[in-house]
């Protein structure tokens, strides 16, 4: 599932998408009706004592286009405030010590690299995270990835978040230990996810209204555009 993707959970929570224009189409091509009488008009041909009709005139109608213009941008990452790594590595500290600042965090690995995590990374501040296409952040399988719970704003952006897990029991319904396992969001502030991939993220199978083995998202804005989500599983909304 690629391109333009969102799905609203929680009634506080809207989903900022766009739709296509117009089509381009002229709705009314060509002349008018075949000539009759003495005189004769564009048109189909016409006949009559004082003539011959005109030949009808055609509009070839542009294409349409090629795609819905996105409803938010790249974020431009040319100054960072933040680089995870130390262009031969990187580790999990480095991340923490980059998401303490919040900010615009790149990395440099040296080349592409999975940085497996081992507890939720809570932002508290607001924070763009790019991983110009190299990086995977992952939980191992054992645990969330990202956990929003302010009014902070998070940017995923170029980067995939795989194999987060949580498995706690339903209790009261949807919450951080049973649903969200990639990203978990609960509060006013936006989520922004451009051109990323989640892959292989499970919530919990608990029970009804157990959400998003990728994201969920309660309150404020989600913005998810030129992503993809597979494989991901949970009791309701195994993506979003």
């Amino acid at each position: 599932m690629r391109g333009l993707v969102g799905l609203v959970l929680g009634m506080a929570t809207a989903l900022v998408a766009t739709g296509c224009g117009d089509d381009g189409i002229d709705r009314n091509p060509g002349g008018g009706s075949g000539g009759t009488g003495a005189s004769s008009t564009g048109g189909t041909a016409g006949t009559s004592a004082g003539g011959t009709g005109g030949t009808g005139g055609s509009v070839t109608p542009p294409p349409p286009p090629d795609s819905c213009a996105p409803p938010i941008d790249e974020v431009d990452v040319s100054s960072p405030d933040a680089v995870v790594g130390t262009g031969a590595s990187c580790t999990e500290a480095e991340l923490d010590a980059a998401l303490s600042g919040g900010g615009i965090i790149v990395f440099d690995c040296g080349t592409s690299a999975t940085i497996v995590v081992t507890s939720p990374k809570v932002i508290t501040q607001t924070t763009v995270i790019y991983g110009g296409g190299e990086i995977t952040l992952s939980g191992g399988d054992a645990t969330r990835i990202f956990l929003i719970d302010s009014d902070a704003d998070l940017t995923v952006q170029n980067i995939t978040l795989a194999d987060a897990r949580v498995s706690g029991p339903r209790g009261d319904g949807p919450g951080p230990d049973n649903s969200g396992a990639a990203v978990y969001r609960h509060g006013s502030s936006a989520l922004h996810v451009i051109n990323s991939t989640f892959r292989d993220n499970h919530a919990s199978p608990a029970g009804a209204d157990i959400g998003g083995g990728a994201i969920y998202s309660y309150g404020g804005d989600t913005v998810i555009v030129g992503s993809t989500f597979d494989g991901n599983t949970a009791s309701g909304g195994g993506a979003i």
